[in-house]
């Protein structure tokens, strides 16, 4: 479903979008480093490149992201002094679906071992989580979100939850474009998030859809795809999603058919 990988730069790219970004820099007190990729892999950013990142950034929380593999205790001792959030996407708290639905190259006990070392080196931990990989119908998708969340409650201090969007060059885009694949409603995004709000005491859920109200990302019925986007984002930035049971729409009862009859489809989409 990832296709940053038509996106790659070159080190110095790297470092001349960092300076030509911070001239928008306002003040914020957090900085996330969005790499499309892993940080602390020395083949996509060398240390030397990233020395000179955290030396023109200004001194503020800094958000990174990486895979499991590249967590390592001469990595964390490189981070050390940094105030930092160090993102990973573990995607699913299934083995199966990580190797079936996202062909992600690790498992479970990877992203575990991960995220204990970044809290023994000092830092907090996101976890990217996603809602209907391919292959899933709509109700094994969120089922598996919501199993994903309780497992990740024990390890991470914040869950990002992305549903999937169609992108360009994908399997996805394959399916999608053959209707064997149809990205999740938002009653579903609202759902889990929902399910979420046991745990909002202990973690920060915070989800901004990618693509959402429109056919490749998460939508429903394209008339109420707003109010819903409206609701979910002021429920995101208060952490309390408990508003969203007023939502209502006619589409409740496709998306209820969906989830009732898809396991009948072999997962493909019965509404688009």
């Amino acid at each position: 479903m990832c296709g940053y990988n038509n996106e790659t730069k070159t080190n110095e790219d790297i470092i001349a979008q960092t300076t030509a970004a911070l001239e928008q820099y306002g003040g914020e007190e957090i900085i996330k480093i969005f790499t499309s990729g892993s940080f602390l892999d020395t083949r996509e950013i060398s240390r030397e490149e990233r020395k000179k990142i955290f030396e023109i950034l200004p001194e503020v929380d800094i958000t990174i992201e990486t895979r499991p593999e590249f967590v390592t205790a001469s990595a964390m001792e490189n981070l050390r002094g940094k105030k930092m959030e160090i993102a990973v996407g573990l995607e699913s708290a299934n083995n199966e679906v990580l190797n079936r639905c996202v062909n992600k190259g690790f498992d479970v006990r990877d992203f575990v071992g991960a995220s204990r070392m970044i809290r023994e080196g000092g830092f907090s931990v996101k976890s990217y989580l996603l809602l209907k990989p391919p292959f899933m119908s709509e109700s094994n998708g969120l089922h598996d979100l919501k199993d994903s969340i309780d497992f990740c409650v024990k390890y991470v201090d914040t869950i990002s939850v992305n549903p999937v969007n169609v992108q360009r060059g994908t399997v996805v885009e394959k399916l999608w474009m053959e209707k064997r694949y149809r990205p999740p409603w938002l009653w579903s995004l609202r759902d889990a998030l929902l399910h979420s709000q046991k745990y909002l005491d202990k973690v920060v859920v915070t989800t901004m859809p990618t693509g959402g109200g429109r056919s490749r990302g998460v939508h429903n019925c394209f008339h109420c795809d707003s109010t819903f986007l409206n609701a979910i984002d002021e429920c995101r930035i208060a952490q309390d999603y408990e508003p969203l049971l007023d939502l209502q729409c006619g589409c409740f009862e496709r998306w209820n058919d969906s989830l009732e009859l898809e396991r009948f489809t072999y997962g493909y989409p019965i509404y688009y």
